[in-house]
């Protein structure tokens, strides 16, 4: 059986809308996982200077909160996103 590619574009918008439905009710560190997920997505579709720049973004808001484990899941994909240049 023929495996299907990826629906990159159905999953951004996706992973959108949850976002924007945690920032409607003020849940804003499980959309700024979300948009961990998203730009992980990014990167696998290609766009791997839009995935940096959130994951850039994200390191910040998450070591302003105090949140160690995301800001390090969020520099360890940076790290990887260097590693394919």
């Amino acid at each position: 059986m023929a495996e299907a590619s990826p629906d990159y574009t159905r999953a951004e918008a996706c992973f959108q809308k949850s976002i924007q439905g945690d920032k409607e009710v003020g849940a804003v560190v499980p959309a700024a996982q979300t948009r961990f997920y998203l730009a992980q997505v990014l990167a696998q579709r290609g766009e791997v200077e839009r995935s940096r720049s959130l994951l850039t973004e994200l390191c910040s808001e998450f070591r302003s909160w105090g949140i160690t484990v995301w800001l390090q899941k969020c520099e360890q994909e940076l790290e990887t996103l260097s590693s394919l240049q």
